[in-house]
């Protein structure tokens, strides 16, 4: 089922008569996509302007990967795609005016769909609690500036990096058509790691896993990977093979039915990767819901949800990295948990689901912390409310609730989170460890 106050929101007449007459109808702004694969020259024909000292900080650099990615730096606010502000000089209170005096004569004349990007530093151990306190307020602002510009599907992120990184690919990312729903999230970039400097075809010559493959989210990461270049393996139940083999001759993938509930999958489906060893990005995306109150929840509902949920990605995880079997991933391997914004914010009717999906970012966060990690990396993605098979048998009042309750007012799409699973995979985001992006259109609860 469509969104209807989006499809109106097409028409141009309907716009205007709307804002004319002042009826009180929700009238997102369609979001401008970027449907085809990733390009060197990603952001080509767009024009931004930069903020911020440019003989110091971070300037130098993001005015680079502008340049890089085939964008126009311009002073003419009212032509400008976006806004780059290097905020890593901001150390005092007092500094933060320049946020104002750089955004407050610019935001107005943002076009629809504009991407805002403001970039600071890594306050670790700096020992200045002024400092700390400065660079922190940035994650307010951008919180609250991505709420007043939402309804104009403009998105406004932070990100926080190491200095001496290689972060131009996640300012193409967060600038581009490929990150449209991922607003008011902070993201940080640390460790050393060098990125490829290769932005097209992102994944050529990888094997990468997805778990939940035939339909859905699954499908859409799939699908968004193997035209980045990926060889997929497609697993899902054997009662999918229909829907498996379909997404198979789409993208020239491997099917690997496999049903994860069983007792003996997890050592089943690492055995069957041997075979395609390295992969090089595995996405655990299979996931189920069993909603009850907790009062009202029998034990198999909760069983059956934190072993999917969680247990299996954990217990798959661990025999991938042990001894016996740590041929099968490769040693620069990406792996991407699929969380929830329910697992941030939680929801009623989902302790066992909300407790698997923050246990995901745990994980996530963990092995990035681990001396074992190497120089591999694991990340999770939070959507929200996505437009999939599931939530269309959702209740009509509450979808349209769902839909609305975010910063751009409309519910997201598969490949929203394809874009950004498919971003995790690749050596773009090489500087992103035990980090969680949220695809929800900045939802309004949780951070």
């Amino acid at each position: 089922m469509s969104d209807f106050f989006l499809s109106l929101s097409r028409n141009t007449l309907a716009r205007k008569v709307v804002k004319q007459t002042g009826l009180p109808i929700p009238l997102p702004q369609v979001l401008k996509r970027e449907r085809a694969p990733w390009a060197h020259t990603t952001l080509s024909g767009k024009e931004f302007a930069i903020g911020g000292y440019e003989s110091r900080g971070f300037y130098g650099q993001l005015a680079g990967a502008l340049q890089d990615a085939g964008a126009v730096i311009s002073g003419d606010p009212s032509k400008v795609d976006g806004l780059l502000f290097d905020a890593s000089s901001l150390e005092s209170p007092e500094s933060l005016t320049d946020l104002y005096q750089f955004f407050h004569p610019r935001i107005g004349k943002l076009k629809p769909c504009a991407h805002v990007l403001i970039v600071s530093k890594t306050t670790k151990g700096s020992g200045n609690p002024v400092t700390v306190a400065t660079q922190d307020a940035l994650a307010g602002f951008v919180r609250s500036l991505g709420k007043e510009l939402g309804s104009r599907g403009v998105t406004v992120n932070l990100l926080v990096a190491d200095e001496g990184i290689d972060f131009g690919g996640v300012v193409r990312f967060l600038l581009s058509g490929h990150a449209s729903y991922i607003t008011g999230q902070v993201v940080t970039a640390s460790g050393h790691k060098t990125a490829s400097g290769r932005y097209e075809k992102l994944l050529d010559g990888k094997t990468i896993l997805v778990t939940g493959a035939a339909q859905g989210i699954g499908a859409a990461i799939a699908r968004r990977a193997a035209a980045e270049g990926a060889k997929i393996l497609l697993l899902d139940r054997p009662h999918e093979m229909t829907a498996l083999e379909a997404m198979a001759r789409e993208v020239h993938g491997t099917i690997i039915p496999v049903d994860l509930l069983k007792e003996d999958a997890v050592v089943q489906t690492v055995r069957k990767l041997r075979e395609f060893a390295p992969v090089h990005g595995v996405v655990h995306n299979a996931g189920v819901t069993r909603d009850k109150t907790l009062f009202k929840m029998k034990s198999d509902a909760w069983d059956s949800v934190l072993n999917l949920n969680l247990g299996v990605p954990v217990a798959m995880t661990e025999m991938m990295m042990s001894k016996e079997h740590d041929f099968v991933s490769a040693k620069d391997a990406s792996f991407v948990f699929l969380s929830s914004v329910g697992g941030i914010a939680g929801n009623p009717g989902q302790t066992n689901y909300g407790a698997t999906k923050a246990g995901l970012i745990g994980y996530a966060r963990g092995w990035s912390e681990s001396e074992r990690c190497g120089q591999m990396r694991f990340n999770c993605v939070a959507p929200g409310f996505i437009e999939t098979r599931m939530t269309q048998a959702m209740p009509v009042a509450v979808r349209e609730v769902a839909r609305r309750f975010n910063s751009l007012k409309q519910a997201g799409e598969p490949d929203d989170v394809a874009q950004a699973v498919t971003f995790l995979l690749s050596d773009v985001s090489a500087c992103i460890n035990g980090e969680t992006i949220r695809v929800c259109g900045q939802n309004l609860i949780g951070r």
